[in-house]
């Protein structure tokens, strides 16, 4: 799998498509923040510069991501994400990660100033972060 992103120049002209990165596993849920793209590949969760560069690591292969649960959600301090134990909250560099809450497989994750909110197959939750 590839990320890519399209420079859009005008509505006359055609877009610009530019590959970031290739060879990842199944690349998914994009979050953008502050100049770089978080995201998931495989059991992990990898950033890049907006403007193109080296794809960083931010939680390896071991860190208990669930390859089926692809959500992820940033507020701009943190990343949300599901993983094996539940919902969890990493420091956008991965040093620090704290599980928060209990869950099944959350396919979907937002967050606003004070809660996260997630949905697995049947629900849909919500608790302060």
């Amino acid at each position: 799998g590839s990320i890519k992103r399209v420079a859009v120049t005008s509505s006359e002209a055609p877009n610009v498509v530019e590959t970031l990165a290739t060879g990842l596993d199944s690349p998914a849920s994009p979050v953008a923040v502050d100049g770089r793209v978080y995201f998931r590949a495989g059991y992990g969760l990898y950033s890049i510069p907006l403007d193109g560069g080296a794809v960083e690591v931010v939680l390896g292969e071991r860190s208990g991501l669930s390859i089926g649960a692809l959500a992820l959600a940033s507020d701009g301090n943190h990343l949300f994400f599901s993983r094996s134990s539940g919902i969890a909250r990493a420091s956008r560099d991965g040093r620090e990660v704290v599980d928060l809450y209990p869950s099944s497989t959350a396919y979907a994750l937002a967050v606003d100033d004070g809660r996260i909110f997630w949905a697995d197959s049947a629900s849909v939750y919500t608790a302060t972060k």
